[in-house]
């Protein structure tokens, strides 16, 4: 694809071990490879940014957003937007970065590659998700990886009905839920022994927490279905969280729906981007040996 941009923003951790001096290196090469940055804050002083904005008011700044730090960064840019349709370029500086598509030590090959344009773009399912409270709407949420509810003051299980596109489709006596995308499928879905949904897959993925049942597997669905989750009993709150960051408490009689959104996630990849490599990689997969 040929260059498109011209403005890079640029969301950074600086908690991370070297993030500032990495920021130190990047800025005098983009500017060398002719790209404008804006940055917020330290950030911006680290960069020698063209301009300084707040981290809300970058998606309007800039063409493309540059995340530099682990996947809870890149998960932070994609809250930023919103539903603005802007590219998103990953720099890992953490250990896992399954989002991020550039390791650190390749920084300077992979910006060059995105000035003379040989960098590809995929789309990502986004999920809608609202949270129903008194036969209203009490708020809604653009989630990337995941929506999970679960947890609470005690140890007591509750129970949620499932429904998809107004069909019944069981009562579950759990812990809890998640309702991932095929992104966010190795995430906290994974860790409840959820399946691995390749991005591209036109699904969704509902995993149970603790069923107290061993008939309860993961369900995966078409990404075009309404699912709806009501809590139907429950002695507790439980926590609401969307994309890792704890968003509300839900109780009982709360309903959620979850839809696929119009606007996908984009995410840029530098050359040599293999999602089964990436697996390899971040999963230590070996093989067998006879």
């Amino acid at each position: 694809m040929a260059n498109s941009f011209s403005t890079l923003g640029v969301l950074a951790n600086l908690k991370r071990p070297h993030a500032a001096e990495v920021l130190t290196r990047t800025g005098p090469l983009l500017r060398d490879l002719g790209f404008r940055i804006a940055a917020p804050g330290a950030v911006a002083s680290l960069l020698e940014a063209d301009t300084v904005a707040e981290e809300g008011d970058l998606p309007g700044a800039c063409d493309l957003l540059v995340a530099m730090g682990g996947d809870g960064t890149m998960l932070r840019a994609f809250s930023l937007l919103g539903e603005r349709d802007l590219p998103v370029m990953g720099l890992n500086l953490g250990s896992l970065g399954f989002l991020s598509s550039m390791p650190e030590e390749d920084l300077e090959a992979g910006f060059r590659a995105l000035a003379r344009g040989e960098v590809t773009v995929s789309s990502r399912t986004r999920i809608a998700v609202d949270l129903h409270r008194n036969g209203e709407v009490a708020e809604s949420f653009l989630a990337l990886n995941d929506v999970v509810f679960g947890w609470g003051a005690n140890s007591r299980m509750v129970r949620l009905e499932l429904s998809i596109n107004d069909e019944h489709v069981t009562d579950y006596a759990c812990d809890g839920l998640i309702v991932a995308t095929p992104t966010g499928s190795t995430a906290h879905s994974l860790s409840a022994q959820g399946p691995i949904v390749h991005p591209d897959a036109a699904a969704i993925v509902l995993s149970v927490i603790c069923p107290h049942t061993l008939s309860q597997r993961p369900l995966v669905v078409p990404d075009d279905r309404v699912i709806r989750i009501t809590i139907s009993r429950a002695t507790k709150e439980l926590i609401l969280a969307v994309d890792g960051q704890e968003e509300d408490v839900m109780r009982e009689g709360d309903r959620l729906t979850v839809r696929r959104h119009p606007v996908p996630a984009r995410l840029v990849h530098i050359p040599g981007y293999s999602y089964f490599h990436l697996l390899r990689q971040k999963l230590g997969w070996r093989g067998s040996y006879v």
